[in-house]
C-alpha cells in the first residue's frame, strides 16, 4: 500500500527484532512502546529491541520497520479506514501548475490585495510547516476559491465545514508554535522556561473553544498528550534538571509548577546540593572535640570512631540548616520580571546567596532542546559540500565556529 492510497490500515501484530540487527541502526529502533524504565515508577514511551505482543501500528510505520528487518510473527486484527489527501490536492495543484499559480496571483490583484501570496507546502521534518500551510490557506481563502472556480483542472475546493475545521486546527496549534519558538532560542537560557511554558500551553488549550467535532476531538487529544508526555518534567526522575532550573530561576520559582509537591521535591534536592557545597568548602566543626579527659592516653584510639561520627553529624546538620536558610532567603525575594537576565541576577546575589548561584548557573546553561546543535550541524553541511570537500578537520571546526558566531 502507498501513502497516497484512499484506504489505510492499522495492524495488531506480534513483532520482533532479529538479533543480528541490534547493532546496525544509526538511529533509535522502530516501534516505541509504553513501559516502566528500570529504577523508575513512571511509565514512559521507550524504544527497545524487545519482542512486542499485540502491538498496534499504522501500516506506513509497519512497512518502514519491515523494510529494515523487523519481523511480523503474527497478525491478530486489521482495521481498515478510508483516507484522502484532503489539502494536498489543493496545495499541490497551485504549487506545480504555472497556470493555476498565475490565476491565483491575478485574483489577488483583482481583489485589491497589495501583498501577493502563494500557497505553502508543509515539510515532514518541521511540524510547524503544517500550521504555516493552513494559515496561508486561510489568508488566501477568497482568491483561492475564485481561482478554483475559474480553472477546469483545479481540485475540489473545501466546503464550509472543512474550512471551519482548518480554522479550529490553526487555533489549537498556534500555542505550540509560540512554545517552539521560545524554546529554540540560543541567546538566553531556555531550560527553566520549559515547565512554565508547558503549563501555559495546557492552560491555553483548555481555554480554546473549537466549533467542529474534529476540533473538539483534537483539543481533547492534545490536552491528554501534553499531560502524558510532559508532566514528568516536574518530577525528580530521569530529567530533574528541568524542575531544578525552574525553581532556581528568580522569575518563576515555585509559581511555575503545576503540582506543589513537585516543587517541594525539587527544593529538597537543591538543599542537599547546597549542603554538600557548604560542607565541602567550610568544613564546619571539623575539629569538634569530645570530652575524653578521663580516658588514659594509651586507649585514646578506641574513641576515634565516635569522634569522627560526631564530627560528621554536626557538620551535616550545620550544612543542611544553612542550606535551608539560604533557599528560604532566596524564595522570599520577590519574583523578577520576565525580561530579567538570570545571570545578572545571580551575579548581583553572589555574596548574599552563595553557593545557590553556582548551582543555578549549572542548570541554566543546559539547552532545553537540540535545535542549537542541529543548526550548527546544518551549517557544517553547507560549509563542507561536494565542491569544498578537502577541508582539514581543524579548518572545518574553525569555519563552523566563525559562521556560527559572526
Amino acid at each position: 500500500m502507498r501513502e497516497t492510497d484512499n484506504i489505510g490500515r492499522f495492524y495488531e501484530v506480534d513483532i520482533s527484532y532479529p538479533h543480528h540487527l541490534h547493532d546496525t541502526p544509526n538511529d533509535m529502533p522502530f516501534m516505541p512502546h509504553a513501559s516502566i524504565p528500570h529504577g523508575s515508577s513512571m511509565r514512559k514511551m521507550m524504544v527497545t529491541f524487545l519482542r512486542k505482543e499485540r502491538y498496534v501500528v499504522h501500516y506506513m510505520k509497519l512497512k518502514q520497520a519491515m523494510a529494515h528487518g523487523v519481523v511480523v510473527e503474527k497478525t491478530y486484527r486489521v482495521l481498515e479506514f478510508r483516507q484522502s489527501p484532503w489539502l494536498a490536492l489543493i496545495v499541490g495543484f497551485f504549487k506545480r501548475s504555472e497556470v493555476g499559480n498565475r490565476v491565483l496571483i491575478d485574483k489577488q490583484k483583482q481583489l485589491g490585495i497589495t501583498q501577493i501570496l502563494k500557497v505553502k507546502q508543509d515539510v515532514r521534518t518541521r511540524w510547524n510547516s503544517t500550521l504555516f500551510m493552513l494559515e496561508r490557506l486561510v489568508k488566501l481563502k477568497e482568491p483561492l476559491t475564485i481561482a478554483i472556480i475559474s480553472l477546469i483542472e483545479a481540485p475540489v475546493n473545501l466546503d464550509h465545514d472543512e474550512w471551519k475545521v482548518v480554522e479550529d486546527i490553526i487555533t489549537l496549534l498556534k500555542p505550540f508554535d509560540s512554545l517552539t519558538v521560545e524554546l529554540s532560542a540560543e541567546q538566553y537560557p531556555t531550560i527553566s522556561k520549559v515547565i512554565p511554558l508547558i503549563r501555559g500551553l495546557q492552560g491555553s488549550l483548555v481555554s480554546k473553544d473549537p466549533k467542529t467535532i474534529i476540533g473538539q476531538a483534537l483539543k481533547t487529544n492534545l490536552i491528554n498528550q501534553t499531560s502524558k508526555r510532559f508532566d514528568g518534567f516536574e518530577k525528580q526522575t530521569l530529567t530533574p534538571g528541568f524542575s531544578r532550573a525552574t525553581l532556581l530561576d528568580p522569575r518563576f520559582k515555585k509559581a511555575a509548577f503545576g503540582v506543589a509537591q513537585n516543587a517541594n521535591d525539587a527544593e529538597k534536592y537543591i538543599i542537599s546540593e547546597i549542603a554538600d557545597l557548604l560542607d565541602a568548602s567550610n568544613a564546619v566543626n571539623e575539629h569538634a572535640v569530645v570530652n575524653l579527659e578521663f580516658v588514659p592516653e594509651q586507649v585514646d584510639n578506641v574513641w576515634e570512631f565516635l569522634q569522627s561520627k560526631v564530627t560528621t553529624i554536626q557538620s551535616q546538620s550545620t550544612a543542611t540548616s544553612g542550606a535551608t536558610a539560604l533557599i528560604r532567603q532566596y524564595l522570599s525575594i520577590p519574583h523578577q520580571k520576565l525580561n530579567c537576565n538570570i545571570f545578572t541576577f545571580w551575579n548581583q546575589q553572589k555574596s548574599a546567596l552563595h553557593p545557590i548561584g553556582d548551582i543555578a548557573e549549572k542548570y541554566a546553561i543546559i539547552p532545553a532542546t537540540s535545535v542549537p546543535s542541529e543548526r550548527i550541524f546544518s551549517k557544517a553541511g553547507q560549509i563542507l559540500c561536494a565542491r569544498r570537500n578537502r577541508l582539514l578537520p581543524e579548518n572545518l571546526d574553525t569555519l563552523i565556529f566563525l559562521s556560527k558566531n559572526m
